[in-house]
């Protein structure tokens, strides 16, 4: 079985339009959380959660690597 671990992620400089509210939706949190987490620097684990949606869905994958396990 092969698996794919990604390395690294690109985001973006300028987020899309409406990026907040997608945010907010997928992490079960407010639009105010999601700006506070990625502008703030705060940290924890909705922060810690609001990122990860957030590379999921505008991250780009710049580096992986294919692994047999």
């Amino acid at each position: 079985m092969k698996t794919v671990v990604i390395k690294e992620v690109e985001l973006p400089l300028l987020p899309p339009k409406g990026w907040k509210k997608k945010v907010a939706e997928a992490a079960g949190c407010c639009e105010k959380t999601v700006y506070n987490a990625l502008r703030g620097n705060l940290k924890g684990p909705q922060a810690n959660k609001v990122l990860e949606v957030y590379k999921q869905l505008f991250g780009k994958v710049t580096r992986s690597e294919t692994v047999d396990r």
